[in-house]
């Protein structure tokens, strides 16, 4: 190749280069100042992280909300650019464009993640979520029914088909899901106790007591196939849905779960034993979502105080 062959590729190389900057700004974007070529973009990385990192890691229902979130959320707005385009300040337009406080959370800790991976592999040069503002998500406190809402609960769904279900979430505590995966087989009727698999992480999976109020009620159940429960996650939803409409309801199908972290708590249930029924990693987490127990539990204490002092 002569000199001026060489030169000639030179300058095209630079044309194109400056031509995918200049395409990149006219979207609304703005170019980083590093090199324009990278093994990946946005979406490639996202997508080579998610298999990598993610998937052997997630139980089915949690890489199902992942995905949901990095395609409609991160992706829908964030452009697919190489990935050292990507700057701080395009991060946080799009983490700001997302609506939802919750989500924008989850995709900003989704995003974090993915390009602190790719900044320790040397993809990048730089982690630009290290220079945007965190995102602050308030959860919502669940709220667990009184004695005498859950008394009117059961009463309600008497002759309803679903309230099988919905017991078992009173007298187990489990989410949504763990009830819809749970199988015959996972219920060990002379151990007296039950396998959940769990829905999050394998940290998730757990043994809780068969009560006999529970077994009273898993026997009541006909056995017609390997599912204990044969209902769709869009069935209950839409179900339980109805139901709230038709009686004025105003709590969700969770707060079933926290009436029963609520009733084992106000049985004298230690908080620990709670934490490994409700399958938290944490017994910080348990505590923390039911202060409000404790403290009911507090204020029995004070009224039995007696100094023996005469003031």
């Amino acid at each position: 190749m002569t000199e001026l062959e060489q030169l000639r590729n030179e300058i095209a190389e630079l044309r194109a280069n400056m031509g995918e900057i200049l395409a990149y700004i006219r979207k609304g974007g703005t170019p980083a100042p590093t090199e324009v070529s990278c093994k990946y973009t946005l979406y490639e990385w996202l997508g080579e992280w998610l298999i990598i990192y993610k998937e052997p890691k997630l139980k089915p229902s949690s890489l199902v909300q992942l995905n949901i979130c990095i395609d409609k959320h991160i992706k829908g707005h964030l452009l697919d650019i190489p990935l050292n385009h990507l700057t701080a300040i395009d991060a946080q337009k799009g983490i700001n464009a997302i609506k939802s406080s919750r989500m924008r959370k989850y995709a900003y800790d989704t995003l974090g993640a993915a390009l602190r991976q790719a900044y320790k592999l040397k993809i990048i040069s730089e982690n630009v979520m290290t220079m945007t503002d965190g995102v602050i998500h308030k959860r919502a406190q669940g709220k667990a029914l009184t004695i005498e809402q859950q008394a009117q609960f059961v009463k309600l769904i008497e002759k309803n088909r679903l309230k099988p279900l919905y017991l078992f979430y009173l007298l187990t505590g489990c989410r949504r899901s763990e009830a819809l995966s749970l199988k015959w087989s996972d219920i060990d009727f002379a151990a007296k106790s039950i396998y959940i698999s769990g829905t999050k992480t394998e940290n998730a999976k757990r043994s809780i007591p068969l009560f006999p109020e529970l077994e009273k009620l898993l026997n009541s159940i006909p056995r017609k196939n390997s599912l204990v429960f044969s209902y769709t996650d869009n069935l209950v939803n839409l179900h339980f849905s109805r139901l709230k409409k038709a009686h004025g309801l105003s709590f969700r199908i969770h707060d079933l779960r926290h009436t029963f972290a609520t009733r084992c708590l106000e049985s004298g249930i230690a908080m620990n034993v709670v934490q490994k029924w409700l399958g938290h990693a944490q017994a910080s987490t348990t505590a923390n979502i039911y202060t409000h127990v404790q403290t009911a539990f507090e204020l029995e204490e004070v009224a039995r105080f007696n100094p023996k002092i005469t003031i």
